[in-house]
């Protein structure tokens, strides 16, 4: 199973040295087929 610590790190390109801070605002979301995760133009200052 790939962990979310895993994605990120790879899209970071290195390890998370403070992985600790983020993992408990880490919230699992099940999208459909079509969902839309984000809306183009919307800011999302908290991704």
């Amino acid at each position: 199973m790939i962990t979310a610590k895993h994605i990120l790190e790879q899209l970071a390109g290195c390890s998370l040295p403070e992985w600790h801070l983020v993992e408990p605002s880490l919230r699992r979301k099940t999208l459909l087929p079509g969902d839309t995760v984000f809306r183009a133009g919307v800011a999302h200052p908290f991704v």
